[in-house]
């Protein structure tokens, strides 16, 4: 049976890839569409493939005794995945037909819409907000520095000290979206001194920030995203960028595991070792969720309150059973910060549709991600500045398109893009004010 297992994961990643190399051919560009097919068909399919042949030559495999005793259900995860395939690709075609997408698609989006002088003013405002937050959010610490001390407890669910500005912390992510404004102004050839010195401060400010909080890969898909956004803006052909990112992939597991290392976050005996624990988990968490049969009618309110996760978790804690703290406790025995635990046990695409409503929450859950991979894609094309398009289009291809699938939380998600939404809103308004001058000036001199 686990020959056949592994048959079906490869067949099921070649699928994914077949898909993906024909449509960019067909489009001559990689969509987000396309990278979540690779996300699932690398992570489902690849991915089962260290983690199964991992578990039966390693007795000291984490997840060994999950894994094992459930390679049956395997043929199930499988053709769950199917539907969460053809879901995703009904949920991005409905949301074509949809008349807010196909006005964005017809309409120019290479006119101006803000000067790129004030782009960079924007981003230099949010850089200095960041620091700003950032330094009464470690007042409490001992600084900037002394947060160093509590960021292991921290992000272990941990709190040794109250702090009344932990509403703070997710602000720090401004720098790294403040870094990506000023890196795609330099790829559109805005040169200038104080856009480049914005770059420097930006960069190294949100590697404190990433190194603070502990986030390895955080850390990876930031340094990944320069390089991803600097390849679009060379328009590499879609076949070597689909191939250079898989590299790069590969590059970010391994630095991952150096990293983990480095750190002394997990011990660990090899690198196909780490690997298998660290893919293992959406697996895991679809076995547990099947044999549980306790949480597979959760209704979409995981979807229904994710507004919430914009406010601090203050306000939201307690009021409704979060999908993940619900997987580590099926998993684990207990919640993240409870009872010796400390890290979470993230709840994948898969996994999430399933505790909604079964077979027909994975169908549903698929098609709004569809939808909002179609959203987002039609969004990047309303921005003007193309070295500004190519990296914001490079970040959510690693946050919302691939990692998503595995992270898929909403809280996690609006985690990851807090500060991208921040940043969203701020120049949604700059947009409207400077238009409605335009307008004002331009109907003063008509009117002379």
């Amino acid at each position: 049976m686990n020959e056949v297992s592994i048959l079906l994961s490869v067949l099921l990643f070649l699928s994914c890839l077949a898909i993906s190399i024909v449509r960019a051919v067909k489009y001559a560009r990689l969509e987000l569409l396309d990278w979540s097919f690779l996300a699932i068909g690398a992570g489902y399919g690849i991915g089962w493939v260290i983690v199964l042949t991992d578990s039966i030559s390693n007795t000291n495999n984490y997840w060994r005794s999950w894994i094992l005793p459930n390679s049956d259900l395997y043929l199930i995860h499988t053709l769950c995945v199917m539907v969460l395939l053809a879901a995703i690709w009904v949920g991005w075609h409905l949301m074509s037909l949809s008349s807010w997408i196909r006005h964005s698609t017809v309409k120019n989006v290479a006119g101006n819409i803000i000067s790129t002088n004030k782009t960079a003013v924007i981003a230099w405002i949010i850089l200095g907000s960041a620091i700003l937050l950032q330094w009464l959010y470690t007042r409490a610490y001992g600084g900037f520095f002394g947060i160093f001390e509590y960021s292991r407890a921290l992000r272990s669910g941990i709190l040794l000290i109250n702090n009344s500005f932990s509403f703070l912390q997710p602000f720090g992510t401004l720098s790294l979206i403040s870094s990506f404004i000023f890196f795609g102004l330099i790829l559109s050839r805005r040169k200038k001194y104080f856009v480049s010195f914005g770059l420097l401060i930006s960069f190294f400010f949100s590697l404190y920030i990433l190194y603070s909080r502990q986030g390895r890969i955080g850390f990876l898909i930031y340094i990944s995203t320069f390089a991803l956004g600097y390849a679009f803006h060379r328009r590499i052909r879609p076949i070597a960028l689909l191939a250079g990112t898989g590299i790069l992939l590969l590059g970010v597991l391994i630095a991952a595991y150096i990293l983990t290392i480095t750190l002394n976050l997990h011990q660990t005996s090899s690198l196909t070792s780490f690997l298998a624990k660290e893919l293992a988990f959406p697996f895991v968490s679809f076995f547990a969720q099947i044999n549980s049969g306790e949480h597979l009618h959760r209704g979409f309110i995981d979807f229904l309150v994710t507004p919430l996760y914009f406010l601090p978790s203050s306000f939201w804690a307690g009021m409704v059973d979060n999908a993940t703290e619900i997987n580590t406790t099926v998993i684990i025995g207990a919640s993240k910060g409870q009872d010796g635990v400390t890290g979470g046990i993230p709840v994948d695409l898969l996994t999430l549709g399933v505790m909604q409503f079964s077979s027909i929450g994975i169908l549903l859950t698929g098609m709004l991600y569809g939808c909002l991979l179609r959203a987002l894609q039609s969004l990047l094309k309303r921005i003007s500045i193309p070295g500004l398009r190519v990296t914001f289009e490079a970040f959510i291809i690693f946050r919302i398109a691939i990692f998503a699938v595995f992270y898929a939380h909403p809280a996690h998600v609006v985690a990851a893009c807090f500060g991208l939404c921040i940043t969203a809103v701020i120049m949604y308004i700059s947009n409207k004010r400077y238009k409605y001058g335009h307008t004002i000036i331009t109907a003063q001199i008509q009117h002379k």
